[in-house]
């Protein structure tokens, strides 16, 4: 008998010691956890940022510069086969112009535009932070980039501005909506500037 009890004994202190095992590891898995958790948000509140490219022409050596931001989903998911596309905003400069433009991972196809010669215009509502106006888009056929026809206009209120929110009248999806934060226009827009303007100093001194 005095066995028995000694054997159950030690079973309980053994099954004692293993829960005080768990006791000891699980604060720290569960510490890690937590820290896992509260670093989620903030990387999901970090905004992609603006990005600068340069190219130049191999024939003339002409340089040009460009400022694009990240992607934009639209408001609402496109028809298909438009479930996917994005836009992004354009600024491109050389040594004797600039230019802004929407550029889209599925070509545009835009109803109520007016057909030019090898390409089409179109008029679209846009609001820049709580002021709303429109702006004019001009498309190359089979091109997917709509470029702002007042480009200095435009590309000022992207600079001035925290959100555009543009309506586009979408083949089979009707009005589509793209919201966009603009935040880091400013930085990137003036770098590409930086780049292209020694360019137009030595055209002006010739």
């Amino acid at each position: 008998m005095k066995w028995l009890l000694a054997v159950g004994a030690g079973l309980v202190l053994l099954a004692i010691i293993a829960v005080l095992g768990e006791t000891d590891t699980n604060p720290t898995a569960q510490v890690n956890s937590a820290s896992v958790k509260a670093d989620a948000p903030a990387k999901e509140r970090a905004s992609p940022k603006w990005h600068v490219t340069k190219d130049s022409d191999p024939i003339t050596g002409k340089t040009s510069a460009y400022a694009l931001s990240p992607r934009f989903k639209p408001v609402r998911k496109m028809e298909f086969p438009y479930g996917d596309t994005q836009m992004t905003i354009g600024f491109g400069c050389d040594s004797g112009s600039e230019w802004g433009y929407l550029t889209f991972t599925n070509t545009p196809n835009l109803v109520n535009d007016e057909t030019k010669d090898g390409y089409s215009l179109s008029s679209s509502r846009v609001r820049w932070d709580d002021v709303s106006n429109r702006i004019e888009l001009r498309q190359r056929w089979g091109d997917d980039a709509l470029h702002f026809v007042n480009a200095a206009s435009v590309i000022g209120q992207v600079m001035r501005n925290n959100t555009m929110l543009v309506e586009l009248d979408w083949y089979g999806s009707g009005q589509v909506y793209f919201e966009a934060a603009l935040a880091g226009s400013t930085a990137a827009i003036s770098q590409a500037r930086t780049i292209c303007r020694p360019h137009i100093r030595r055209n002006q001194a010739r």
